[in-house]
C-alpha cells in the first residue's frame, strides 16, 4: 500500500501494483477493489469533493466518489509522481529527484440566481456538496474548484420558503471542457404569497 485518503464516509488506499488498483472501504475493515486506473498508483488526496490521485508514470487521476476514476492529464510528468497534497486551494504533487508539479489546472463552477424573493435564501449544491448559500440575485461561484474532465451536477438542496418558491436549474450538468463554468442559471417560481417584487 502507498496511499491513503479519508473522505469523511470513505477510504481510499492506493497501492504500487502494475494493475493500478485501488481499495475502497466505509469502516475501514472491509474493502473493495475499485476500477484500475494508470500504472503503479501512489499517494493519493482529498480536497473536500474530489480524490486525486498520481502514478509512478507521471499521470493525474481523479474520482468524486473513490469509485470511478477519470483521466485529469495523463504523463503531465516527466518523472514518477509519489504524492500529492491539497493546500486549501491547489493540488501539490511531489515525484522522483525533487520535482514538485503546482497548481495542476482546476476550474470554477458558477452562474446566475434570478427572481429571488428579498429576505429569502436558497442552498445550492455541486455534486451533492459543496453547499452554497445564496441571498441574493446575480452571480455565484462554488468554493471548491474541479479539474479538467471532471462532471459538475448543480442542485438545489433547500428551496426558498420566504415566500416559498420551487427552483429550476438551467445548464446544471456537465463535463468540465479546459474553462470555468459560468453559464448555470437558476430561477425560482414566482411565488403565490403576497410579497415585495424581487430586487
Amino acid at each position: 500500500m502507498s496511499g491513503i485518503a479519508w473522505s469523511g464516509s470513505l477510504f481510499v488506499v492506493t497501492t504500487d501494483l502494475s494493475s493500478g488498483n485501488l481499495f475502497t472501504s466505509g469502516d475501514g475493515s472491509h474493502w473493495t477493489v475499485a476500477q484500475a486506473q494508470g500504472v503503479g498508483t501512489q499517494g493519493i488526496a482529498w480536497n473536500g469533493s474530489l480524490f486525486m490521485a498520481v502514478t509512478q508514470d507521471g499521470s493525474v487521476f481523479f474520482s468524486p466518489d473513490g469509485n470511478d476514476w477519470g483521466a485529469q492529464q495523463e504523463y503531465i510528468s516527466g518523472y514518477p509522481l509519489y504524492g500529492i497534497f491539497w493546500g486549501g486551494d491547489q493540488f501539490l504533487a511531489t515525484g522522483a529527484l525533487g520535482a514538485v508539479l503546482q497548481g495542476i489546472p482546476h476550474f470554477s463552477i458558477g452562474g446566475t440566481l434570478n427572481n429571488l424573493y428579498p429576505v429569502s435564501t436558497l442552498v445550492l449544491q455541486n455534486n451533492g456538496g459543496d453547499d452554497l448559500e445564496l441571498f441574493n440575485n446575480g452571480s455565484f461561484t462554488f468554493d471548491t474548484l474541479l479539474p479538467n474532465e471532471a462532471g459538475y451536477d448543480v442542485t438545489v438542496s433547500r428551496q426558498p420558503q420566504s415566500p416559498l418558491q420551487e427552483c429550476a436549474v438551467s445548464n446544471g450538468s456537465g463535463i468540465i471542457a479546459g474553462t470555468d463554468v459560468d453559464d448555470v442559471v437558476v430561477t425560482p417560481s414566482a411565488s403565490t404569497a403576497s410579497s415585495p417584487v424581487p430586487m
